[in-house]
């Protein structure tokens, strides 16, 4: 019998669900909503997101 294994997976998981947490991200930086010129701009600004995100110690995750 040959069968495929992802469908047999797919089975596997549809007979047996299995609800998983995903983790979040516990200290970002605050943020209002914005609108932008051009994709310089967006990026200009996302790249000082970021670094005030390392500033803060990185990310971390909590569940």
């Amino acid at each position: 019998m040959n069968s495929d294994p992802g469908r047999e997976k797919a089975r596997l998981w549809a007979a047996h669900p299995r609800v998983v947490g995903l983790p979040r991200a516990a200290n970002p930086p605050r943020f209002a909503s914005k609108k932008f010129d051009s994709y310089e701009a967006f990026d200009a600004w996302k790249t000082e997101f970021q670094r005030e995100w390392i500033r803060r110690g990185g990310v971390q995750w909590t569940r």
